[in-house]
């Protein structure tokens, strides 16, 4: 991977903080089927996610539509870095990938993520998932014949010059004080050099949901919709319905010999570090050690088919979505005029 990418990538993961997690909850809560069958489209729009279809428009986000914004992008910090002094070829190498929940175009027909079927088959889809094999075919190279096309101009530059131009480029980087103890740090396109500068202007040519997180006129506003989300997702802040509600799951989950895990939030997070302890430093997989990898396997499958079938056997998503929608219309009802001018403001412009 190439410096730029990886750094823009580091930026927008950093950049979707509280709000994206409110985002989240409303669209996995949307989504929840209790019978294990019906596909999230099928599934009643909830009371907040209709504001948030109204941000994101109705048409799926395509890799088309991203390499356009990226090559816009791209101009853009051309022009910004032109301004400064600099030259700047814009870069059309740096983009990222559109990944695909859906595999009904596909034509795949593996089971449902998160059915009893699927947890049979790949657990929670950590080391396995299907189209596992096609994906790893498409997923682009480790970026040793990468060919950054300022790459001749930068070389030209002093060591002093390339500082100022990486840094009227990218911006000069948060300090300590700024930053977090786990090295996270609160984003702001407005010291982010030529391309936060540039990836703001696009995003508020668009529209939609990264610009509305940013604008401070609604930031009371999406931490209300974290706060909500957190009486569902966070255990020390579940409300006392949701405590029941997952009491219901580990009584299932104990039944079936397993009782680490008080709330069905736990058992992915912990698989995940289990993993992550699995892989090399180089991060192939190929390299572990492969019983340490059958084990970890087995374990994942137990876990997953156990959490699916208590889920189904007491209407968990059911449940759920019930006290979700409950508590998203009351936030609704309290914050309809902010809502309303949320989506006048950021709705999705069509072409």
């Amino acid at each position: 991977m190439n410096p730029q990418t990886s750094r823009t990538r580091s930026i927008l993961g950093m950049r979707i903080g509280a709000p994206a997690l409110a985002l989240a909850a409303a669209m996995l809560l949307s989504g929840c089927s209790g019978d294990g069958g019906k596909q999230a489209a099928e599934v009643e729009e909830t009371p907040l996610q209709k504001y948030f279809a109204a941000l994101s428009g109705e048409e799926e986000y395509t890799q088309e539509m991203l390499d356009a914004e990226m090559a816009k992008t791209e101009e853009l910090v051309a022009q910004c870095m032109t301004k400064e002094g600099f030259e700047y070829i814009p870069n059309s190498s740096g983009g990222g990938v559109v990944i695909s929940n859906t595999t009904e175009d596909e034509g795949d027909s593996g089971p449902e993520w998160g059915s009893i079927e699927f947890a049979e088959q790949y657990g929670y889809g950590i080391i396995d998932w299907p189209g596992m094999d096609e994906a790893d075919a498409e997923e682009p190279d480790d970026g040793t014949d990468y060919t950054d096309p300022n790459e001749e101009y930068i070389n030209s530059l002093s060591e002093s010059e390339q500082q100022a131009f990486y840094d009227t480029l990218y911006g000069q980087g948060p300090d300590e004080s700024e930053m977090n103890e786990d090295g996270s740090y609160e984003y702001n396109w407005e010291t982010a050099g030529c391309q936060g500068w540039a990836e703001n202007q696009v995003r508020e040519d668009s529209g939609g949901i990264m610009a509305a997180f940013e604008d401070p006129e609604f930031a009371d506003l999406f931490e209300g919709m974290n706060n909500l989300s957190m009486q569902f997702y966070d255990a020390e802040q579940a409300s006392p319905e949701m405590q029941a509600i997952n009491t219901s799951w580990n009584a299932c989950m104990t039944k079936s010999g397993i009782s680490e895990f008080d709330n069905p939030n736990q058992p992915y997070d912990t698989l995940i570090e289990e993993y992550n302890e699995l892989m090399p430093e180089d991060g192939d997989m190929s390299k572990a050690d492969k019983s340490a990898v059958d084990a970890f396997k087995s374990r994942e499958i137990e876990t997953a088919v156990a959490d699916a079938t208590c889920k189904k056997n007491i209407k968990y998503d059911e449940q759920v979505l019930k006290l979700s929608n409950a508590a998203e219309q009351e936030f609704v009802d309290e914050n309809k005029a902010q809502l309303d001018a949320l989506v006048a403001k950021y709705g999705a412009k069509k072409n």
